[in-house]
């Protein structure tokens, strides 16, 4: 089943058409390895993002969006989380698009 987008998003999708990083917002966090079971704090992101829809939303050619479950939840068309080591510490970068509109979601992040 696919819904129109709502209007904020849709203005922010036809942006997205000629500037494709229109609301972006990206940041990193460094943790030491010694204080975080980094396989733990991978395990709680994927599941924080499991339990919000809108992490698993997709939107077609036409601005339709449509429910889409993932297999990799960390890697969504408007939304990434990706670990790095380095060495004692582990780098999380995330990026999210202002798309996936509403406040909850933000706040997962």
């Amino acid at each position: 089943m696919k819904f129109p987008l709502l209007p904020y998003s849709q203005l922010v999708y036809d942006m997205l058409k000629t500037n494709p990083d229109v609301y972006y917002t990206r940041f990193s966090i460094r943790v030491n390895k010694c204080e975080v079971d980094v396989a733990q704090l991978r395990d709680a992101i994927e599941k924080a993002l499991r339990n919000h829809p809108v992490f698993s939303m997709a939107v077609d050619k036409d601005g339709m969006q449509y429910f889409e479950p993932s297999v990799d939840i960390l890697h969504g068309q408007y939304h990434s989380v990706d670990f790095y080591d380095e060495g004692e510490k582990v780098r999380i970068e995330v990026a999210y698009n202002r798309i996936l509109g509403d406040t909850q979601s933000e706040l997962i992040v």
